[in-house]
């Protein structure tokens, strides 16, 4: 914004831009398979590494309703935002995990970038993905993967070979 925003007006526009994404947030649903992909992470190690505001991706996360990570990691936590690695990379600290045994769902490229320059093992999720930073999918929506939980908080990802999500 302060590249496209006179300097006097830069606060004014960035509340009013927070503003409107607040209220554009009670309009967030889950995609399909989110909750049921979110019920296999209870109880280990995950977390969420978003570009928004902490405020805004807690509204998100309550108006698509879906839980709480235990670790969120948002733009107000990092210097650099994606595509840098740093919040994925802060987000492993976080999670007591070398970022090398993370694997990341992620349905932007600039977010790809982002988790496969911090170390992650990246699955392309949605319409939206086309990075070659990707090591898997991309799947359609999380229909496609399965969560189970592993030994000591770890879990165990599964791509499922119906790809269309259907089964």
């Amino acid at each position: 914004m302060s590249e496209l925003v006179p300097a006097g007006r830069l606060d004014e526009e960035v509340a009013w831009f927070t503003a409107m994404e607040l209220r554009s947030a009670e309009t967030m649903r889950a995609i399909p398979g989110a909750r049921d992909t979110v019920r296999g992470l209870l109880g280990a190690n995950w977390a969420v590494v978003t570009s928004a505001s902490r405020v805004l991706a807690r509204a998100r996360l309550t108006a698509a309703d879906l839980p709480l990570p235990q670790v969120l990691v948002s733009a107000d936590d990092v210097q650099a935002g994606k595509p840098a690695p740093e919040g994925y990379r802060l987000a492993a600290r976080h999670l007591g995990v070398a970022i090398e045994r993370c694997v990341v769902l992620e349905d932007s490229d600039v977010g790809a970038c982002a988790a496969a320059r911090a170390g992650a093992t990246v699955v392309g999720v949605g319409a939206r993905i086309g990075s070659s930073q990707i090591q898997f999918g991309p799947v359609p929506d999380l229909r496609s993967i399965e969560l189970r939980p592993a030994e000591k908080g770890a879990i165990s990802l599964s791509l499922l070979q119906d790809s269309a999500g259907t089964g």
